[in-house]
């Protein structure tokens, strides 16, 4: 068998088991699973070591005489005999000879879920537990390097805190030796524990109790119609007489106690294990409540990518189609003003500017100390942008309330943990998202620079125009305009509407320069559209893709699509 195959499904089966454990699913997967972690946990042993103790295991319903089927194999009294229903509720492994390391070693490897407490350690208050036993006899049934296993049932009412050590013990087992009476054999929780283990096919003798020789052919013929129906094999089949005081020295006297004592000699190690089939049957069981998490993130992933485009036309529709915001354009118009200062003139007539408005600038500097403000108003892109991001929380976080009602349990489940993560991370998302914004800005600066550069360039090649438009910059209206919004006295849009500037504008915009810089105007729009969606939307929705994964685990399995897949290829690995 494929080593790695193998520790991928095991890694993986064991992980759905600890999941469904804390979940307290209703599916009842929990005996599956534990049966298929116990026949993998089996093979890896039997890789890692060849030398392995033969494993017996008893099982069967309650009151039908296990513990006392563990003294005819071992002829001796040393399981607990009780005719209280569940008096045995720990797995006890008897050794017919010394605990050596081996045996000590494999048990623990074979029962990692429960832990080894000397015999008169265990306890009522302590389930997940069991130990081994050695017992001086000459006279086992069973083989020397061999465990011998008495077991809990798993059909009485307490049972439910323990019966879940059974399928453990089917798994480790290379012989399993079902013991059942008249009252119990057609069982419901019997024939569970059967169907369960059928995939399996492990060998199985069948140990009927309590009855007597006249019944015996009728309830044979009656239990091998069952196995018929059930569509399995019939085991041999073994009829033990009652015996009131329950001593095993009577079976053993019997025909069918000494068969059984020699069928249960005969046990060795299986060779082949089928955990293929065991896994193959369960899997879509077991793969279902994920499959639904992963429909339930593909719909999320879904809604984030149709709410972002809504985000994305948004600002188009708001703003870059918008015909009375020209805010881009107008930074780079300013920015233009100041390239169109005329060589020479430039550094006297700054600092001339620097001392007149000294004052103006002082008065601006006290009226925003006194109004707690240290930032001009929000610019209009940044209003768009931040409503758009508003209005995309709200639409998701409205559509998970809805799908946690209206979905089926299990994603109806997810569903509601994602809506309860959004509303406690709203805060910290929405100023992730204006987060996205400042970074947007910022690597849009350059462009709105580069465009500037390209107009004062086309200029350039038509002197005429630009001599004009520097006459209009050297005049004191413009200056002080310019000033004033650096200093900010005056805000983006209001400096395009005082006399200086609308007779730049109308210079600029006449003839050919205006053609120019209409395309200007549309090359710009063009790169804000791409810098809104590189450095906002896509790393926007990034962070709510990731958000299922980062939200708490309670009643979610939370294995990725990409941890099943690669269970499912090790499944196909393995070798029928």
């Amino acid at each position: 068998m494929n080593a790695a195959a193998m520790e991928t499904l095991l890694t993986f089966v064991s992980r759905l088991l600890s999941i469904h454990g804390k979940l307290d699913t209703q599916g009842n997967e929990r005996p599956s699973l534990l049966l298929a972690e116990g026949l993998l946990l089996k093979q890896r042993s039997r890789q890692r070591s060849r030398e392995q103790p033969i494993q017996v295991a008893i099982i069967g319903p309650t009151q039908v005489g296990k513990s006392t089927l563990v003294n005819l194999l071992l002829e001796g009294n040393y399981a607990g005999v009780s005719a209280l229903a569940g008096f045995t509720r720990h797995a006890q492994g008897f050794c017919p000879a010394p605990l050596t390391e081996t045996i000590i070693r494999t048990a623990a490897a074979l029962l990692p879920r429960l832990e080894r407490i000397a015999p008169g350690g265990l306890s009522q208050d302590r389930l997940d537990a069991y130990s081994l036993i050695e017992v001086s006899t000459q006279a086992s049934a069973t083989q020397p390097s061999s465990i011998l296993w008495d077991s809990p049932d798993f059909d009485s009412v307490s049972s439910r805190e323990y019966r879940l050590t059974v399928p453990s013990l089917c798994a480790l087992a290379d012989l399993l030796v079902l013991v059942v009476s008249r009252e119990k054999y057609a069982d419901r929780s019997l024939w569970e524990m059967l169907r369960l283990i059928a995939p399996v096919n492990p060998p199985l003798l069948v140990a009927f109790n309590k009855i007597s020789s006249e019944s015996f052919p009728q309830l044979v013929s009656a239990l091998r119609t069952k196995f018929e129906l059930e569509g399995m094999p019939c085991p041999p089949i073994f009829p033990l007489p009652y015996i009131a005081d329950g001593e095993w020295g009577n079976l053993s006297a019997c025909e069918g106690g000494r068969q059984l004592r020699r069928r249960a000699g005969e046990a060795v190690i299986r060779d082949n294990l089928l955990i293929k089939p065991l896994l193959e049957f369960h899997w879509p069981r077991w793969t279902s409540p994920l499959r639904r998490e992963h429909e339930a993130a593909r719909q999320w992933e879904s809604a984030v990518r149709e709410t972002l485009i809504e985000a994305g036309d948004h600002f188009e529709r708001g703003y870059l189609r918008n015909p009375d915001y020209r805010e881009t354009l107008e930074l780079a118009l300013v920015q233009l003003l100041e390239l169109l200062e005329i060589p020479g003139l430039a550094a006297p007539m700054q600092r001339a500017r620097h001392i007149l408005t000294w004052p103006a600038r002082q008065i601006v500097l006290w009226l925003r100390t006194v109004s707690d403000s240290s930032a001009t108003d929000a610019s209009t892109e940044t209003r768009v942008l931040e409503e758009g991001i508003d209005h995309l929380f709200l639409k998701l976080q409205r559509l998970a309330g809805e799908r946690s009602i209206s979905a089926a349990p299990e994603e109806g489940l997810w569903w509601q943990s994602l809506w309860g993560h959004l509303h406690e991370q709203q805060k910290l998302l929405q100023e992730t998202g204006r987060g996205y914004i400042r970074e947007h800005q910022a690597a849009f600066q350059p462009e709105i620079g580069a465009a500037s550069r390209r107009l004062f360039q086309h200029l350039q090649q038509h002197p005429a125009l630009l001599n004009s438009l520097r006459a209009v910059r050297v005049t004191a209206d413009v200056a002080a305009v310019i000033l004033a919004l650096k200093s900010g006295g005056i805000g983006l849009h209001d400096i395009f509407l005082t006399p200086a500037m609308l007779t730049f504008s109308s210079v600029l915009t006449e003839g050919a320069a205006g053609q120019f810089m209409r395309g200007i105007e549309k090359e710009l729009k063009l790169a804000q559209a791409t810098s809104v969606q590189t450095h906002l939307l896509q790393p926007f929705a990034l962070l709510l893709d990731g958000l299922p994964q980062r939200m708490p685990g309670t009643g979610l399995f939370g294995i990725t699509p990409e941890e099943l897949e690669l269970a499912e290829t090790a499944l196909k690995e393995l070798p029928t």
